[in-house]
């Protein structure tokens, strides 16, 4: 069976929304290839910048320090904005950023395969 929303996938979109109130559409977005909501959201009528950031540490040294990441690739849909990350020694990191805002005002944002939080 044909996924629909496979055949809308495309590269140079980064768009999301859900006729809530938020949408997240930056005119001059500078932080896209960063994990996080850094270029600015809108709320109804108030833009808020970072609404919320993403930082990966490291501790095999005993002290925590930054990964450094990079952007290596990311696809829009309909439904999704995902990042793939990685890291000059090959460790690999997905971002998946929902379309849908929550009533409520909640934005889900999730790492595949990272441990559960409560």
């Amino acid at each position: 069976m044909i996924d629909p929303l496979r055949l809308l996938e495309r590269a140079d979109k980064h768009y999301l929304g859900s006729g809530t109130g938020m949408i997240f559409a930056p005119r001059f977005p500078c932080w896209l290839d960063w994990p996080g909501f850094w270029d600015e959201v809108d709320i109804y009528n108030y833009q808020v910048a970072p609404l919320f950031t993403v930082t990966f540490l490291r501790t095999d040294s005993g002290k925590p320090s930054p990964l450094k990441i990079r952007q290596s690739e990311r696809s829009w849909s309909p439904a999704e904005l995902v990042g793939h990350y990685t890291e000059n020694n090959g460790t690999e990191l997905y971002e998946v950023k929902l379309h849908t805002f929550l009533g409520g005002g909640y934005l889900p944002c999730s790492n595949p395969g990272a441990a559960e939080c409560d």
